[in-house]
C-alpha cells in the first residue's frame, strides 16, 4: 500500500537523512560489526529517492516518525558506548 508524501514525509525523510549521515560518518565507523549489519538493515527499509521521486511511499507519517525515533535511539546507544565525535550532527527528533 502506497502512501502520498507529504510535506510531513518530506521533513522525516530529510531527518532520517541526516541521521543517516551522521550515523555513516560519524559513529558506525568504531561500531561493532553488528552494529553496522543492523543500521543496513534498518536503513534499506527507509523509502528510497525513486519512491520519493513517485510521489508514493511504502510507511504512513507516524509510522516514519517511529522510525526516525527508533533510528535516533540507535545513535543514542553508539554514543552511550564512546564520546560522540566533535564533528557529530545533532537532526532534531521527531515532532510527533
Amino acid at each position: 500500500m502506497g502512501h502520498e508524501i507529504t510535506p510531513r514525509v518530506r521533513q522525516l525523510v530529510e531527518q532520517f537523512r541526516l541521521l543517516s549521515d551522521d550515523l555513516q560518518r560519524h559513529w558506525l565507523p568504531g561500531a561493532s560489526d553488528e552494529a553496522r549489519v543492523e543500521w543496513a538493515a534498518f536503513r534499506s527499509e527507509w523509502p528510497t529517492d525513486e519512491e520519493i521521486d513517485r510521489g508514493l511511499v511504502g510507511f504512513s507519517e507516524n509510522e516514519l516518525g517511529w522510525m526516525l525515533a527508533k533510528g535516533l535511539r540507535f545513535r543514542a546507544i553508539l554514543a552511550s558506548a564512546s564520546p560522540p565525535p566533535p564533528t557529530a550532527r545533532q537532526p532534531e527528533g521527531p515532532s510527533i
